[in-house]
């Protein structure tokens, strides 16, 4: 169940990029599938998803070049705005499962 709402939550964070190979330009989509066990594994997977995304280099800023245009801030801003929307969404439901785990929510 958590499973198949954190796909849908962060579908949009791993968005299609661009990649060269040998002069070709193909499309791709990463998919984040995260196993949780119990209350523990929502804890660290917050970490786990922020290295997936680093490691795809959504949100690394190196790989911005110094004079961009338009249209690549435009883009590259709407893509940072995603993956804060869904690091929003993940807090929520980490700590509505600690909520309901602590007895706060019934």
């Amino acid at each position: 169940m958590i499973c198949v709402w954190l796909r849908t939550a962060l579908r949009k964070a791993a968005y299609s990029s661009n990649v060269q190979y040998g002069g070709i330009t193909t499309r791709y989509n990463r998919s984040l599938y995260i196993n949780l066990r119990d209350n523990r594994e929502l804890v660290r997977a917050n970490g786990r998803l922020q290295r997936y995304i680093t490691d795809d280099k959504l949100m690394s800023e190196n790989h911005v070049i110094m004079h961009e245009k338009k249209w690549q801030r435009r883009r590259r801003k709407a893509g940072e705005q995603l993956i804060r929307h869904a690091n929003a969404r993940l807090g929520k439901a980490i700590s509505f499962f600690i909520e309901r785990r602590n007895g706060i929510i019934e």
